[in-house]
């Protein structure tokens, strides 16, 4: 099969209709990939999408558990469906942002959670018990996203 193209068919006689086509290689379901670039395109951002994930994940968690916090590698565990004895013993793998993450890296995971604490979307702290901890402090901006996916460039 040739590739195809994907185009919008409500021209109007004045020009002010669709001016949009996608190929398979920036077409997407996942409206969270879906960014505009600084030419007024349309692309994918695969980064964008994992970072607002990991977001809502550790707010939902937040929410739902105030007192809750994540150690480093069962936060990338949490997020890549790898049950570990923090997950198992909390039952994290019940939660809905259990394996967002799935398939992708391990490393490349570890890299955005630093990439995240490093602009300030998540932190590091020392729990009661002496062990450092990672935290949601804000849902990333436009700038913090941009910044992150500069840092992680996989």
């Amino acid at each position: 099969t040739d590739d195809r193209i994907l185009g919008c068919t409500n021209y109007k006689k004045d020009g002010t209709g669709c001016n949009f086509s996608m190929n398979p290689g920036n077409y997407t379901q996942d409206k969270l990939k879906i960014v505009i670039d600084k030419n007024g395109k349309f692309t994918i951002d695969d980064t964008r999408a994992y970072i607002i994930r990991v977001a809502k994940a550790m707010i939902s968690l937040k929410d739902k558990y105030p007192n809750f916090s994540f150690g480093f590698i069962s936060l990338v565990n949490f997020l890549l469906a790898v049950n570990d004895k923090i997950v198992k013993a909390f039952e994290l793998d019940k939660e809905e942002g259990y394996g967002i993450l799935r398939g992708l890296d391990k490393g490349d995971v570890q890299e955005l959670i630093n990439a995240m604490i490093k602009v300030g979307v998540l932190e590091k702290f020392n729990n009661n018990q002496g062990y450092e901890n990672i935290k949601i402090t804000r849902y990333p901006t436009d700038d913090d996203i941009k910044e992150i996916s500069f840092i992680t460039k996989y």
